[in-house]
């Protein structure tokens, strides 16, 4: 059985990796992904947490590794890991004055990245100037 730590990984990676073929998937997130995924665990709600308010804290919690001289985080990196998405939440549990094994259980409790609202258009090819 997986144990809490394993789980959270686990959503880690799979929305990490989300949208992404085999050779890009990388085991790192971004800023979008993690917007995405905070988002759907009701964490980003727009109103007492927004995803501005995200952005900064995303981008604080890579350069806290960076100061640390984490191997992982060289200049100018966008992306972070498995370990530096646990600062992140802790960062962000600061930020709210929720607690952050609640909010790692926010994570853990969703199924899968959502695809809903994405629908295909039925688009003709059309050609400017042709007749």
């Amino acid at each position: 059985m997986a144990t809490g730590g394993d789980d959270l990984k686990a959503k880690f990676t799979t929305f990490a990796d989300f949208g992404k073929n085999d050779k890009t998937k990388t085991g790192r997130m971004d800023s979008k992904q993690a917007t995405k995924m905070l988002k759907e665990a009701n964490i980003i709600d727009g109103k007492k947490y927004t995803s501005n308010a995200f952005d900064i804290t995303f981008t604080k919690a890579i350069a806290d590794r960076q100061k640390k001289s984490d191997p992982n985080y060289p200049k100018g990196v966008k992306t972070i890991n498995f370990d530096g998405f646990a600062d992140l939440l802790d960062l962000i549990a600061g930020e709210t004055k929720k607690n952050s094994a609640d909010l790692k259980a926010a994570v853990q409790g969703l199924a899968g990245p959502k695809t809903e609202g994405t629908t295909v258009c039925a688009i003709r090819l059309f050609l400017w100037g042709t007749k």
